[in-house]
């Protein structure tokens, strides 16, 4: 007896188009980066801190470029290190988000709510005169690198919304 399964393709979400490809914001071929986003905090002295805080994590694996996401980044001495894992993974999560949105998209939107990797958290991005602003109380640098299907989006801090 066989059973009708979807096809792979189907169920890996790494192709399903998101919310920016519809505008064709995402380039047409993949980034060729041999290098992570984890290995670009730990070569970049101003983001040790980040490198920091993703190793306390035990994320270094998850932050390698091939996945659809969003992470806001902050240079270091902006942002508090927490004091251990579970609040690491919590702050990491809270501003990643599930998809890749590229800044020159975020500055054509008024205000939006945006899921988090944190299934508690939201973030909600509003454009004012003063640029950017996540939450009412970050505001994005307009410092932006592409991974492959990952963007970082410099900003002035990080959404520090952990209720651990």
């Amino acid at each position: 007896m066989s059973y009708l399964s979807p096809s792979k393709e189907s169920t890996d979400f790494k192709f399903m188009r998101t919310f920016s490809d519809i505008r064709g914001d995402l380039p047409k071929t993949q980034y060729n980066n041999p290098n992570s986003i984890y290995d670009f905090f730990k070569n970049n002295s101003e983001y040790s801190d980040m490198a920091e805080l993703v190793e306390m994590a035990h994320m270094q694996n998850y932050y390698d470029g091939s996945r659809n996401l969003t992470l806001f980044i902050a240079k270091n001495n902006h942002f508090k290190l927490p004091e251990n894992k579970g609040k690491a993974v919590r702050l990491l999560s809270s501003n990643t988000l599930s998809q890749k949105i590229p800044l020159n998209l975020l500055k054509e939107i008024v205000s939006s709510n945006y899921p988090t990797k944190d299934i508690y958290s939201y973030v909600f991005i509003n454009n004012t005169e003063n640029g950017v602003i996540v939450n009412n109380k970050i505001k994005l640098t307009g410092v932006s690198y592409n991974f492959g299907n990952s963007i970082l989006l410099q900003a002035d801090g990080l959404n520090e919304n952990i209720r651990l």
